[in-house]
């Protein structure tokens, strides 16, 4: 992967983490779930957004993800939009959460790599 997908990817799941940091109260959850039946369309879009995994932490997503996605069938297309859009922006969050982890592995691998080298390099100076 390249350094500019990496810088994008950092810089990506830091605000993600910094717009979960939002304490989310079962008061919250059940608000958006109500939402999510209003007959006013604007409701339910904005209820939407609230709910999107780059806003709210994975397991409060998991709590609303099967009543957002009944809303694929919304008789709005904007809310439709939305519920397919949450469904996306949860894939590539997913998928970038990942990527960040496999960079900091790599980093952890490298730097172990330096040691084991910088080690025996030491041995090799102190035989001689």
């Amino acid at each position: 992967m390249s350094k500019n997908h990496r810088q994008v990817v950092e810089k990506k799941v830091a605000q993600v983490e910094q717009d979960r940091q939002r304490p989310v109260l079962s008061s919250d959850i059940q608000r958006l779930l109500r939402d999510y039946e209003s007959h006013d369309e604007r409701v339910r879009a904005e209820a939407l957004k609230n709910s999107c995994p780059c806003h709210v932490p994975w397991d409060v997503y998991a709590q609303l993800r099967k009543s957002a996605l009944r809303l694929r069938r919304d008789p709005s297309p904007a809310v439709r939009a939305l519920a397919e859009h949450l469904e996306e922006d949860a894939r590539v969050i997913a998928m970038m959460e990942a990527d960040r982890e496999r960079y900091i592995e790599r980093d952890e691998e490298l730097a172990e790599q330096a040691r084991r080298r910088a080690k025996h390099r030491s041995r090799r100076t102190r035989a001689s």
